[in-house]
């Protein structure tokens, strides 16, 4: 799981390196603290996105699904469209269990607080 959100995050990263220079022109005055706060600001803007998408599992999920029938009808291309459809159902599949584990780390925690709860009352 751990290795699909490192590769989630490193897509959405370049992404957004990608955008960045395709908006922007940019100067670096110093190469390295330039490239060093883009870096960083890049990072912090993928994390949330990835967490967005993997909390939010099913917009992206129905976005590749229209961009893949989109780019289909225009160009005729199946390998577009097969590509599509496994990415919106890798992102499913992972948000899925992204969200069931956030279940359950949350009925755990719910679970060991009424069991402190009640080792408290009970010795009170």
């Amino acid at each position: 799981m751990n290795g699909v959100i490192a590769v989630l995050f490193l897509i959405c990263l370049v992404g957004v390196l990608v955008l960045y220079h395709s908006v922007f022109t940019v100067y670096y005055g110093s190469l390295f603290h330039g490239f060093m706060r883009e870096i960083i600001v890049a990072s912090l803007i993928a994390a949330l996105i990835a967490g967005l998408i993997l909390y939010l599992w099913f917009i992206p999920a129905i976005l590749f699904l229209l961009a893949g029938v989109g780019m289909y009808s225009s160009n005729k291309n199946t390998g577009v469209l097969v590509l599509f459809v496994v990415l919106a159902i890798v992102i499913a599949i992972t948000g899925i269990h992204f969200r069931g584990t956030l279940n359950k780390d949350s009925k755990e925690t719910n679970t060991t607080t009424s069991s402190i709860e009640y080792s408290i009352g009970h010795l009170a």
